[in-house]
């Protein structure tokens, strides 16, 4: 179980390999991967987020403790951007994995669904 909140990019599929590498005993993953999107009716030149690191490493990390018994889950990680992002840039990765797919598949919901408030 992890969190990561950082200004460094990530590569989304290097991540996933790395959650995934080892597991024998998971039915099901999912892995959601969240970009800075641009409209072109109104283009976006960047986004800028600003955090207060500390508190936002144990708010998702007591999330991810909630996910984790509420799905018994075998594993869960957030990586989650600040700073100044580009459109197209990946700003949030949520994985999860469980002995079934279901299970996986909410708890990924339930992670995104809080990252998003």
């Amino acid at each position: 179980m992890g969190v990561r909140v950082q200004t460094e990019a990530f590569d989304p599929g290097a991540e996933t390999n790395r959650f995934l590498a080892g597991d024998t005993a998971a039915g099901g993953a999912v892995t959601f991967t969240g970009l800075v999107r641009s409209d072109p009716a109104d283009p976006l030149a960047a986004l800028v987020l600003d955090c207060y690191r500390e508190l936002a490493l144990n708010e998702i990390g007591r999330l991810v403790e909630e996910a984790t018994a509420r799905f018994s889950l075998l594993g869960a990680e957030v990586i989650h951007r600040y700073g100044r992002l580009l459109p197209g840039e990946p700003i949030v990765q949520v994985m999860t994995r469980a002995p079934h797919r279901q299970a996986a598949f909410a708890a990924a919901e339930f992670l995104m669904d809080y990252l998003k408030t």
